[in-house]
Formats: C-alpha cells, structure tokens, sequence
C-alpha cells in the first residue's frame, strides 16, 4: 500500500508494531520509531546528563551562569557528532543481525525464550512471534524482522545494563574512560577526575558498556556465552573487554565501518562476523581458563603485543595451502574495495583460533612465541587439526544446542592440540628443526596416531554424522593422555600389555 521499499520514521509512532511487521514481512525495509528517531532522546539524555555535572560546579562557586552557557554552546557540534553516532550503531547492528537473520534465528530464539522465563519480556505485548509462528518462519526461509529485532534489541540492553549495576563493574577505575566518552572531550580536558562525582555516574558507565558491547559483538553475545560458560554478564564483559583490545577490534572496526557505501553491506557484515568470531573465542577462553579472575588491564598488557607478534607470526608459518587461502581471500576483498592491509587482517583471523592458548603456553613452557607457534602449526598441518576445526563449525546438528556443542568441541580441540604441543617441546631435542621433533615425537605414537589419522580419513571419505566427530575426539583425547605420561612411559606400558 506505501508503494515504498523503505520507511524511515521521523516521528513516534509513524505506523503501529503489527503495521512495521506487516510491511517488512512484505518485503519492506523499516525498524521502529524508536530506533529511526533515537537521536532526539538520545540528544535529551546527553543535555541533562551535562547540565546536572554542570550545574553541581555552578551551585559550588566553579562557575559563572554566562560561562556555564558559553560551554554548552561550545560542545555543542561535538555533542550532536555523539548523538548521530549512537543512532547510526543501533541502526548498523540491527543492519547486521537482518543480513544473517536465518543463520542467527536459533540464537535469536534462545534469547527471546530466555528473556521471557526471566519475567523481563511478555512476547503478546510487544507482538513478538509465538513458538508456531517461528517454527514457520524458519520453514520459509525467515528469521524475525527489523521492528521484531529492534525490540528484541531493547530488552535485551536493559536486562544487561541492570546486571552490570548490581555488579561492582561500574565503580571499577578501569570504566572510568567509559564514562568520559559520553561527554564532550572538553568537559573530561576542564574537569578531570571530578566528574566522577556525577550522581548518575554508574548508571552512565553501565549504559556505554552495554552499549559498545552490542556495537563489536550483538544482541545475544553475552546471553550465549552465558550459557557456555555459566559465568556473569559483568565477568563476561570483562573478558570481551580483553578479547577486543588484544586483537585491535575497534580499529578494526572503524576502518570496516568506514567502508560504508565503498563495499557490498554482505561483504562488511561477512568482515564483522570474522572479527566477532575470533574475540568470541577469545572471550571464552578466558572465561574457561582464567576462571579465578584477572586485571582487565593487566590481562590486555600480557595478551595484546603477543597477539600483535603472532599476527605477523601465523600467516608467515602457515601451509602453502593455507597461505593461499589467505592471499585468495585477500584479492576478493581487495577487488570489492577494502584496503589492502584490512584485508590481510580479516582473512588472517580465520587462523588465529589458538592465539590465547599459543601465548599462554609460552608461559608454561618458557619458549619464545615464535618457536611455540611453529609446533602449533606444524603439528597441526601435521594432523588435520585445522581440518577437522573447520569440519566441526559445519557438522553440528541445527539449532541452538547443536551450536552450543560445536563451540563445546572446537574448545576441547584447542585444549588437546595445547597438550600435544607441549608434549612435543618436552619430549624432543631443542636442536632439531620443528618438522624433524614433529616426526620423532609422532613415531612414538605411532599407532595412536594412526588410529586418529584412519578416523580423519573416514570423515573425509565418508557419510558424516555428528557421533563420528565425538568418537574422533575421543580418540584424540586418549592420544593427549597418553602423551602427557610421556613416549617412554607409553612405550614402557605397550611392553607390559604385549602390545
């Protein structure tokens, strides 16, 4: 009836919920009200916020009237640029959770189901889809749509902005600077650390974390670690913090937003969903091995230069096959227009997979990085460890649990392929060349090998089932146990069985 392929509302409510849903079920781009016309709170909410820190120093002497005003004045193209920023973000993310709607509907559900058992969201109210309605969507091809999204959206920030309030996070020195970001750079340049004193200072950190949260990693990011992890929203945050700023994620994040209009919009989401791949991992490997706690700064301190050193490490060191991945991956990215040295960054990441546990284990072994990256690589290339790692993104069952599983085993992988390459360190002369301790260390299991590389081959030849990968890691397991007892231990026991 609108004759239009877009709506952009420029006031409250320009069309009802049910007639956005309609109209986008229809073919229609639109979100909501609140998200198209977010800029006027949004520039509300930085007004007060401002004139009650300012008016504090106004009522304590520190001010004149006629220079508070003269200030606001002053900031006031920077405040705007802050505002047209927030709108543009939720607009991209929701942008982006639409471009892989059908691949993300599990997750979607999951959260949606979740909010709802938590007593935070009533699906009639807000006219989200029942469970028969979805199970149709996804029949047809369909994830939820844009104004569904958007609300979706809003619970979900809302449940995660009170966790964080009930958490010690906001009064962490460290979430100071997350603080400041929501002002002008003036007001931080002229007051400093006396902004603290903001009356509504926890409510304002906790608002910008959430809201850099859902910028780099989504709606569902801390809802599904969540659930892998079984740790806090606030713990969470804190290890994505890490995560994001030890692979250089808002640079990144910048320069493939920046693309906007130069590049397809499937081509950047296709980018993001690299990067949010890789610090997702990372996220969850700190949540899984740091478990007891860490500093956020000291954790960014050990992890980010070695991160740094090993992105120049890995793509050096890898297979020709892998290399040509990476340079064919680089040369389609390229040709859509993305600088040359982003696209290098990008197709690198899907190698990056054991960059924590390489640096953690130099630790343990006191071995440079260089050296432990090589045994990674090597023995991977060695045992189609990054085969089977990308086999298993695919072989997972459909549906939420089956991607939860997925995550379960790729981490397993890691930790086993951590094990094994320590066990080569451990086990062969220092002297030799990496690919001469590779095949030393390999011959004393042989036949453990061997029985992993049959299994392998049968994936690779074979009708695959999910239980095939589970048998497969088993077996990889009994290889790690074995290894860590040592070869002549393992050789030793083979006598006593008269194997």
């Amino acid at each position: 009836d609108l004759r239009c392929k877009v709506v952009g509302e420029g006031g409250n409510l320009g069309a009802t919920q049910l007639g956005r849903i309609e109209y986008a079920l229809a073919g229609g781009q639109i979100f909501t009200d609140a998200i198209d016309n977010s800029a006027g709170v949004d520039c509300s909410d930085h007004e007060v916020n401002i004139k009650i820190f300012l008016n504090r120093i106004l009522q304590n002497g520190g001010l004149t009237l006629e220079n508070r005003n003269a200030l606001l004045a002053e900031m006031q193209d920077e405040v705007a640029r802050l505002v047209l920023r927030d709108n543009y973000e939720h607009a991209r993310i929701l942008s982006s959770v639409l471009a892989s709607s059908q691949d993300g509907l599990a997750v979607q559900i999951r959260l949606l189901r979740e909010l709802e058992r938590e007593g935070h969201l009533n699906r009639a109210i807000e006219f989200l889809p029942d469970d028969k309605t979805l199970k149709a969507r996804h029949a047809a091809g369909l994830g939820l749509t844009g104004p569904e999204c958007a609300v979706l959206m809003a619970y979900s920030k809302t449940v995660i902005k009170k966790s964080l309030l009930s958490s010690s996070l906001p009064d962490e020195p460290y979430f100071f600077s997350y603080f400041q970001r929501a002002f002008p750079k003036v007001m931080a340049e002229r007051y400093g650390d006396r902004m603290k004193q903001h009356p509504l200072y926890r409510e304002i950190v906790a608002t910008q974390v959430t809201n850099d949260l859902f910028r780099f990693v989504g709606m569902a990011f801390v809802h599904r670690l969540l659930d892998e992890t079984g740790a806090t929203p606030s713990m969470i945050v804190r290890a994505f913090i890490v995560a994001k700023e030890s692979f250089g994620m808002p640079k990144i994040w910048d320069e493939i937003e920046i693309l906007d209009g130069v590049t397809p919009m499937n081509l950047q989401s296709q980018m993001m969903h690299e990067v949010e791949r890789i610090v997702r991992r990372a996220t969850r490997w700190l949540l899984r091995n740091r478990r007891s706690g860490f500093e956020i700064e000291a954790a960014i301190e050990e992890f980010k230069p070695k991160i740094e050193v090993l992105m120049e490490l890995i793509p050096a060191h890898l297979s020709k096959e892998d290399r040509k991945r990476i340079k064919d991956d680089v040369t389609r990215y390229h040709a859509a227009g993305v600088p040359k040295e982003l696209a290098i960054q990008i197709s690198s990441f899907q190698f990056m997979s054991p960059a924590f546990h390489i640096v953690d284990a130099t630790t343990t072994k006191k071995t440079s990085l260089e050296e432990m990256a090589q045994v990674f690589l090597r023995l991977s290339e060695r045992l189609s460890f990054g085969w089977f790692r990308s086999e298993l993104s695919h072989a997972v069952e459909a549906g939420y649990w089956g991607m939860l599983a997925g995550a379960a085993l790729r981490d397993d992988l890691d930790k086993l392929e951590r094990m094994l390459a320590l066990c080569v360190l451990r086990d062969t002369h220092s002297d030799l060349p990496i690919e001469e301790r590779i095949q030393e260390w390999c011959l004393g299991f042989e036949s453990m090998i061997r029985r992993w590389e049959v299994m392998v081959l049968d994936l690779k030849s074979g009708k695959r089932e999910f239980v095939m990968y589970l048998i497969a890691m088993r077996g990889l397991s009994d290889l790690a146990q074995a290894a860590t007892h040592g070869i002549k231990h393992y050789k030793n026991r083979k006598v006593q069985l008269g194997m």
